[in-house]
């Protein structure tokens, strides 16, 4: 039988989805990723744009602009794949004549399913595994040995990538100038937010440990049962949870939430190919029973039984234009951050 699965996994999961343990510490000389040199600019790609709800983009905008230990030189919007970054560092007139100085790349991202962008226009989606094949194949723009030397500094601003070592090998690779000298790609460890600092409201940039806590989307427990159930699942933290649920501005320990929409789609030859899913038992059923949307719930690392699921019979347009006899599966869950300020 032929059929086709689609499978997306939005955005706003990729900020949930990261180690569920204290993050190692990032370098006391942090500071030095930033250091500018006379005569050399320096560029932030903000790789994205904000949904309704979230702030995150515009928030590291106004830091990347105006923040005085780690403001650049120019700040861009419109790259939004690996290739188009690297085509703006090799085109750009902007640079001058001497190679770039630091460039910041922001964008949301995990280490299970890695960054929350395209390598190109007609590529794969910038997961570890293709990252490294990007590398092995050779598929991407080269960065011209003239535009970055060993003076530059790479910072990639993505929540938790640096744990994921497929994710670190293959940045420095794709970001190694060719025939050129060898340039410093940094990919942040931590949880990385933006957010207004209590006193002088200038936008911060900040390092956090993370310990998330998953349930179905529309059906939020109390606070009382959510600090109980972490302080189960993470035994060895005494951190006051219930403090942490309540409190959202504090300045070191606060939380945070965010929905994560799945979305999978399995086309039938016929009507009558398609199973029985009236019932929630039978739903459950056929949602074990597809392989890859199982893999790529266990990938980002949330139960199934976490999410709120829809699933329905639909008819389904394909690429050719034909109506065709699908499955849709939408599942909804939802993520409690608890989150800790990492001093670097």
């Amino acid at each position: 039988m032929k059929y086709y699965i689609i499978i997306i996994l939005c955005g706003a999961a990729s900020m949930a989805l990261i180690y569920a343990a204290c993050m190692e510490s990032e370098s006391n000389v942090i500071s030095d990723r930033f250091v500018e040199i006379e005569n050399h600019t320096s560029v932030t790609f903000i790789m994205g744009s904000d949904k309704q709800g979230s702030n995150y983009y515009s928030l590291a905008t106004e830091h990347f602009l105006y923040n005085e230990e780690e403001k650049t030189d120019l700040v861009i919007n419109s790259c939004r794949t690996v290739s188009d970054i690297i085509t703006f560092l090799n085109d750009s007139k902007l640079r001058n004549t001497n190679p770039w100085s630091v460039v910041n790349i922001v964008a949301h991202g995990n280490p299970n399913t890695g960054m929350n962008l395209y390598l190109s226009d007609e590529g794969e989606k910038a997961t570890p595994k293709r990252m490294l094949q990007a590398v092995l194949i050779d598929s991407l723009p080269k960065v011209s040995a003239h535009v970055m030397n060993s003076n530059t500094n790479v910072n990639v601003w993505s929540c938790g990538i640096g744990k994921n070592p497929l994710i670190t090998m293959s940045l420095n690779k794709i970001f190694q100038p060719q025939d050129g000298d060898s340039v410093s790609v940094y990919c942040s460890p931590h949880f990385v937010i933006f957010r207004p600092d209590s006193i002088t409201n200038e936008i911060r940039r900040l390092s956090l440990s993370y310990w998330p806590y998953y349930y179905q989307r529309g059906y939020r427990p109390s606070e009382s049962e959510i600090a109980y159930e972490m302080s189960k699942q993470y035994p060895t933290d005494t951190l006051n949870w219930r403090g942490a649920l309540s409190e959202k501005e504090s300045k070191d320990l606060f939380s945070e939430e965010y929905h994560i929409p799945v979305s999978y789609t399995k086309i039938y030859d016929r009507k009558s190919d398609r199973p029985e899913l009236g019932s929630k038992v039978q739903q459950l059923k056929w949602l074990k029973s597809q392989n890859s949307i199982v893999s790529q719930v266990e990938n980002a690392g949330i139960p199934l039984d976490k999410f709120h699921w829809q699933v329905r019979k639909i008819i389904y347009t394909d690429l050719e234009g034909n109506k065709v006899p699908a499955v849709k599966a939408i599942g909804m869950a939802t993520v409690v951050n608890v989150l800790q300020r990492v001093e670097v």
